[in-house]
Parts: C-alpha cells; sequence; structure tokens
C-alpha cells in the first residue's frame, strides 16, 4: 500500500468515526428525552402518600378510615395541598373546587365541626377506639334536640305572682318543683316518704311535697300542680344559644316560652300528672329540620331535633315515685271501718262555703251557691262553642229518630217541671255574666226507666281555654266507699235498696248564678235557637 492510499484509508475511516459520533449524540438526546417524558408520567400517576399503592389520596382506604381531624395533620404531615389533596402548591393557589359542606377552601373530606375538636383529640389519645365508635360519636355530638319549656306565673303563700320557667315531660310520673322556688314561694310542705327512681335505676328520697297555683303567661288559663319537692331539676335549658330566626316560626302563633332559645334555669317540671291535660288539637313542623311545634293551653311549645352541634350533656328526664306512706294507709284503710278521711284544704274550703251560703225555700227545698273559686268574668265566650255542638248534635240525632225523640222528650220534661226556664232576649241580655253549657246524650239500653240521658257539659271550655269547672272548688266525695258499703250490709238482717229518683234536680241553684248555667235548644232544626237557664243543681258540676 502507497503512502497515498493509506492517507486515503485514514481520511475515510476519521469520517465514518464523525459521522458515527454525531448519531451517538442524537441518539443519547432522543433517549433523554423519552426518559423525562417517562418521568413526568410517573408523577403524574405517582404513589399514594400513606399506602404507597397507585391511586388518588381520596381513594385511599386507609386515609378514609381516618378522622377529619386526624387527615388534616396527616396531610400537613406530607406536605400535600389541603384542598386538591395534590403536592406541588399550597392551599392559596389551588384552583379545584371547594368543600360541598361549608364552601370552605379545604377539601370535604377534612370538614369536621369546631365542637368535635376536642372530642377528636380525646379519641387520639385512645388509640384502640374502632372506626365504628368514632362516627357514631360525630353523629351523635351533631344531633342536638330541643326539649319543650314554658313561662308560667305561679303565686305564693301572699297571692303574690312570680315567672317561672317549666319542662314539660310527660315521661315522669309525677311533677316537680325545686326547693329554692318553693322556699322562695313560702309554700305549705306536706310530709312523705317516696323514693324518685330516674334513669339507670337511680335513684333518691323524697321528704316533701307541695300543691301551687299555675297561670299561663299569656291567657287566663289555670291549673292546680301538686309538685314533689327536689333539690335540682335539670341545667340550663336548652344546652346551647339557639338561632330563634334560622327556625322560621309562624309569627301568628303565641309560644308558651317566647324564650326557649336562650339557656335559662328551670324550676318546675310538669309530669304526666297533667301534661296530658294541656295538650290541644294542633301540631306544625317548621325548619329545615322538621322542629316540632304543638299546640297547648299554655301556648305552643318547641321540640325535636334542631340539626346544630351540642355538648356532651344529654337531658333525659324520667321519674317515678312509690309513696310508701300511701301504700300502708290504704293497708290500714281496708282494715278500719268507717274510716273519716281528712279533708284537703279546697275542700274544707267547699264546705264553709256551703254553711254559709246554703238556705232553704218556703218548700223546704235546698238552694246553694255554686262554690267559685275564682271570679267568673274570668270565662271567655261561650256562645259560639255551644251553638257549634247543638248543630252537630242535631246532625247526629237525625241519623237516629228514636233517640231524638226521646232526647226531646227529655227536655221537655225538664223544662215543665220546671227545672230550667226559658229567657227572653230581654232577660238574656240582663247585667249577669252568661255561661252556655254544650249539651250531649248518654245512651242507657239496660236502664229500667231513662235510656237516654242529657248531659249538661260544664267541663267544656270556652275560647280562652277556661271552663266552668275550671273556676270552682272540689268538694269532697259524699258518696261512701263501695268496700264500705258492702261491710254495711253484713250489719243487718234484712236490707233495704232503693233509688231517689232526680235526687241532684231536687236542690236549687240561686237565682243570682242560674245564668252560669244556659244552654241553647230547639225541638227541631227549622226552629229559632232558645236560651234556657238551668234552675237545679247539675250533676256534671
Amino acid at each position: 500500500m502507497s503512502l497515498v492510499e493509506f492517507q486515503e484509508f485514514l481520511d475515510s475511516r476519521a469520517s465514518l468515526l464523525e459521522t458515527l459520533e454525531s448519531n451517538n449524540k442524537k441518539t443519547s438526546k432522543l433517549n433523554r428525552i423519552d426518559h423525562s417524558k417517562t418521568k413526568s408520567l410517573l408523577i403524574k400517576n405517582q404513589t399514594c402518600a400513606f399506602c404507597k399503592e397507585t391511586h388518588h389520596v381520596s381513594q385511599c382506604p386507609k386515609f378514609l378510615e381516618f378522622t377529619p381531624q386526624r387527615r388534616l395533620e396527616c396531610l400537613r404531615s406530607t406536605k400535600l395541598c389541603l384542598n386538591c389533596l395534590k403536592p406541588g402548591h399550597f392551599i392559596k393557589e389551588c384552583k379545584s373546587s371547594t368543600c360541598k359542606r361549608c364552601s370552605g377552601k379545604h377539601n370535604t373530606l377534612i370538614h369536621f365541626e369546631k365542637s368535635l375538636s376536642t372530642q377528636d383529640k380525646a379519641v387520639e389519645e385512645h388509640k384502640n377506639d374502632t372506626t365504628a365508635v368514632l362516627y357514631s360519636h360525630e353523629q351523635f355530638n351533631n344531633s342536638h334536640v330541643l326539649l319543650s319549656t314554658a313561662l308560667l306565673f305561679v303565686k305564693d303563700r301572699n297571692a303574690k305572682t312570680h315567672k317561672v320557667r317549666a319542662i314539660l315531660d310527660p315521661g315522669s310520673q309525677s311533677s316537680l318543683i325545686t326547693s329554692s322556688l318553693c322556699d322562695r314561694l313560702q309554700l305549705e310542705k306536706t310530709n312523705v316518704q317516696i323514693n324518685l327512681e330516674a334513669i339507670n335505676n337511680s335513684s333518691c328520697r323524697i321528704r316533701h311535697k307541695c300543691n301551687l297555683s299555675v297561670t299561663a303567661h299569656h291567657n287566663n288559663y289555670s291549673f292546680n300542680l301538686a309538685c314533689l319537692i327536689i333539690s335540682d331539676i335539670t341545667g340550663p335549658l336548652p344546652n346551647v344559644i339557639i338561632d330563634k330566626e334560622r327556625l322560621q316560626i309562624p309569627s301568628n302563633i303565641r309560644l308558651a316560652d317566647p324564650s326557649f332559645h336562650l339557656p335559662s334555669r328551670v324550676d318546675i317540671l310538669i309530669g304526666a300528672d297533667s301534661f296530658w291535660n294541656l295538650l290541644c288539637v294542633g301540631q306544625i313542623k317548621v325548619g329545615r329540620e322538621q322542629l316540632i311545634m304543638q299546640k297547648t293551653k299554655l301556648g305552643w311549645i318547641a321540640a325535636g331535633p334542631l340539626g346544630i352541634s351540642s355538648t356532651n350533656t344529654v337531658k333525659c328526664n324520667l321519674s317515678k315515685h312509690i309513696d310508701i306512706n300511701d301504700q300502708l294507709l290504704k293497708f290500714w284503710e281496708l282494715e278500719e271501718y268507717c274510716n273519716q278521711k281528712p279533708l284537703s284544704n279546697e275542700e274544707r274550703q267547699c264546705e264553709e262555703h256551703f254553711l254559709k251560703t246554703y238556705r232553704r225555700d218556703s218548700n223546704g227545698r235546698f238552694v246553694v251557691h255554686i262554690p267559685l273559686k275564682e271570679n267568673p268574668n274570668v270565662l271567655g265566650d261561650s256562645y259560639l262553642i255551644a251553638r257549634k255542638r247543638l248543630v252537630n248534635l242535631e246532625t247526629r240525632l237525625q241519623r237516629v229518630p228514636a233517640v231524638r225523640d226521646q232526647y226531646v222528650a227529655f227536655l221537655q220534661d225538664y223544662n215543665e217541671l220546671g227545672h230550667m226556664g226559658h229567657m227572653t232576649k230581654k232577660d238574656s241580655h240582663n247585667e249577669n255574666i252568661a255561661h252556655y253549657l254544650p249539651h250531649h246524650c248518654v245512651i242507657r239500653t239496660e236502664s229500667l226507666t231513662t235510656k237516654v240521658r242529657v248531659i249538661f257539659d260544664a267541663s267544656a271550655v270556652t275560647d280562652n281555654n277556661i271552663s266552668l269547672n275550671d273556676i270552682q272548688l272540689v268538694g269532697p266525695a259524699l258518696q261512701d266507699d263501695l268496700f264500705a258499703i258492702l261491710l254495711r250490709f253484713r250489719l243487718h238482717t234484712y236490707v233495704v235498696s232503693a233509688d231517689i229518683e232526680k235526687m241532684f234536680r231536687q236542690v236549687l241553684v240561686t237565682p243570682e248564678q242560674r245564668s252560669l248555667q244556659r244552654i241553647l235548644w230547639r225541638s227541631n232544626a227549622e226552629a229559632s235557637i232558645d236560651i234556657f237557664e238551668l234552675n237545679t243543681l247539675n250533676t256534671r258540676m
């Protein structure tokens, strides 16, 4: 090989090597670009920060088992965005959607109520608690239940009124009053020996009880309440301040407790012994949580779930009592014949009223006064109620002609005997207070004398929920105990049994009070309605 040929070989060899080196650089560059793309794909399909699996944090079973508070701490420790749960930016730079529950700048998975922060810290200290318990605990704390309360006026020993707050609890067999309120009212106490039992068999000994007069705060409805005296009934109710405007309560109803949304002291518990007598027809549900508004004689009461977070304190009022003294008293009464029971204060007042006011007419018949404990001016309008019930009665009697005929005959006999008198328009507008009694019939097919008896309803309430019976004193029972009657049969060889016909109707009511016993009546539906006054004692009073 000549020198020239050797030089050409080197030149071609060098050119070939340069070409190969250039191709290697392009291939290396291409490989680096591909590698970068592969690395970018790995970032998009990153592993979960908690379980190292290839899924998003929001789909991680391990992450979902945590409480919202624990999730927040984990996200902060791994430096993930608190809104989209991804790395690489802060929450203020995140453009993802906000919380679906409160619209806050955080992920829905870490939403929690502020009131739960203390509970969650406590849960963190107890690592052995199960997930089911945690969720159950959260849901329980988020549900606040409102208990029904009412404002009342009560009278002290000097007849001075005091405004107090009461809770209505049909789960209690007895009504209760705090000892502090009883002392403030200076009420007369009666000694008792009662075990008051509550939830989880807890009990306390009650040694005193009292009676008090209760009046609604916005109307004249009043009633007597027998209460056991206890040191404390419950804490302030409700547990939290409630946004009253959020409940959307109708403006046309009168609340039994206008300040039911503000925590306040409770001094009286009205139990099942009086609760059911207070209920009226009428119930509505308000608000998103369907809070129940129930109409009562004290006004509208509110009760039910509110859908807001509550404290850890749960009110569960339940009481029942067993009076040992009462049980022993019944035992001795069975063993003792003709036992004279002591009279209550009201029964004693009723007998004193009778002795001071009764008289006899020229025929020797008793003329008595109705024993009123309140002025009859407190009675509301009763005419429209009596008229409505008369129309309804006529409709029912039209379906049973035989009963209608006996009903008409009964009232005609009542009028002919002088037990009631017809009122003219002039007489019906006198200055005396007029109260109209609705009436209905009781059918007794087994009776040998009167199969249809007309009942004059003195317990019917007027338009202000007060009835004639509500303002009367209750006297002692005049009839002997059935057991005593049976024992008396054993004292004699022969026994005579008889029935005094129209016994109560032999007692006249003083003319000044007969306007309180007016009725509406007509013999047929086409005639005009007449007004009558009952001259004799009404058996339903």
